[in-house]
């Protein structure tokens, strides 16, 4: 799965987001973001890259439990 990502404002940018998924259990994600942050008269921009690994571990998460759904999505 591959994304663009654009950010406008105070702070305005571009990126790309690509995840990929070797199995059921496994993925790897990347995100790269160019921008320029904007205050008053100063400039600065900014580059950086978050690389990620996952896997799968089981189903059961313990104490934590999931949000109940909006009224609207039942």
């Amino acid at each position: 799965m591959t994304a663009d990502w654009v950010c406008t404002g105070r702070m305005s940018g571009k990126g790309a987001l690509e995840s990929t998924w070797s199995d059921l259990e496994h993925a790897k994600g990347k995100v790269h973001f160019v921008e320029i942050l904007q205050e008053e008269s100063f400039r600065q921009p900014i580059e950086w890259t978050t690389e990620s690994t996952s896997v799968f571990k089981c189903v059961d998460c313990g104490s934590v439990k999931p949000m109940p759904l909006p009224e609207s999505q039942r």
